[in-house]
């Protein structure tokens, strides 16, 4: 029985001249990607012929822990060479699960979502990492972003490949076919939101993106409020905060809460709770959690903040 492949250039002799859009420069920044930042849960959204796959598994496999998920189509069964040949080969079938979709990927991501749900209605984070490379179209990716927001960790990556990338299948609308997709995706969404920085692109064309692990401008949790992610009560008296980089905009009033200025598109400088066990911020819960149980008031006379319930 061999060893596992544990290195790029045994991966990169291993998979020869599989087609694919993973080459060995790109395989490379992924193997030294995972060695370098050690994720333990990791998911691979896209895997085709399973090159990447055998990069990621490779890199998990040298840094001795870490698990890779692997979602594709059915289709990716029919490929010559297949994923589960190649992690075969490599003996690296352990470090990977590959799951197979009828339709599309984020079904796998509503299932994950529905198991990490608490009965309250809040999502438990369980990714380190996840790699987009599948459908490269807006309306899968970007609906896919915003699931795998919701199960990244704080202090998680993406990286999302080919952000250059467009289609030329003639079966498309001219439209759609005018601008690179996943490039827009990564420009809209991922940049725009607030929970995330060091937002740069690789030298092979992609983009990382890492969740912040606190977000700037912050109060701390009040000693009458209980972090809905932790469930712990914190005891250290809130915090008056300072105007960060994450939120800008225009002064809420008063009285109005977090919430509704958030899911309205409305940047406040007030601030936000960020809880001192998990480090998840009041912002994480804003999508299913209701206004009033977790948005934040000021009094003007002490310049102190606690939440509304």
């Amino acid at each position: 029985m061999m060893a596992p492949i544990v290195t790029s250039d045994g991966v990169r002799a291993l998979v020869g001249d599989t087609a694919g859009g993973t080459g060995p420069f790109r395989g490379r920044e992924l193997y030294d990607f995972i060695r370098r930042e050690g994720p333990s849960e990791c998911l691979e959204l896209g895997f085709a012929h399973g090159v990447s796959t055998v990069y990621l598994a490779a890199a998990l496999e040298a840094n001795g822990a870490g698990h890779l998920t692997s979602v594709d189509l059915m289709v990716a069964r029919e490929r010559e060479p297949s994923a589960e040949q190649l992690l075969e080969r490599a003996e690296l079938g352990p470090r990977v699960t590959l799951v197979f979709e009828p339709t599309s990927y984020n079904w796998y991501l509503h299932r994950r979502i529905r198991e990490h749900t608490r009965e309250v209605g809040l999502c438990e984070p369980c990714l380190d990492f996840c790699f987009f490379d599948g459908a490269h179209r807006w309306v899968d990716d970007g609906l896919a972003f915003f699931l795998v927001d919701k199960l990244l960790k704080p202090g998680g990556w993406l990286l999302f490949d080919d952000l250059a990338w467009t289609i030329d299948a003639l079966d498309v609308d001219a439209s759609e076919r005018a601008f690179a997709q996943v490039g827009e995706v990564f420009d809209l969404l991922v940049k725009a939101h607030p929970s995330y920085d060091h937002l740069r692109p690789t030298v092979s064309g992609a983009g990382h993106a890492r969740r912040r692990r606190r977000l700037h401008g912050h109060a701390r949790w009040s000693s009458a409020t209980c972090c809905p992610a932790c469930a712990r009560w914190r005891g250290r008296p809130a915090q008056r905060s300072v105007e960060g980089d994450a939120l800008r905009g225009r002064r809420r009033r008063p009285g109005r809460s977090i919430a509704a200025l958030y899911l309205h598109g409305v940047s406040c400088r007030t601030p936000f709770l960020v809880c001192r066990a998990c480090q998840r911020s009041q912002v994480d819960f804003l999508g299913s959690a209701g206004c009033g149980s977790l948005s934040s008031k000021m009094n003007p006379q002490s310049r102190t903040f606690s939440s509304a319930g």
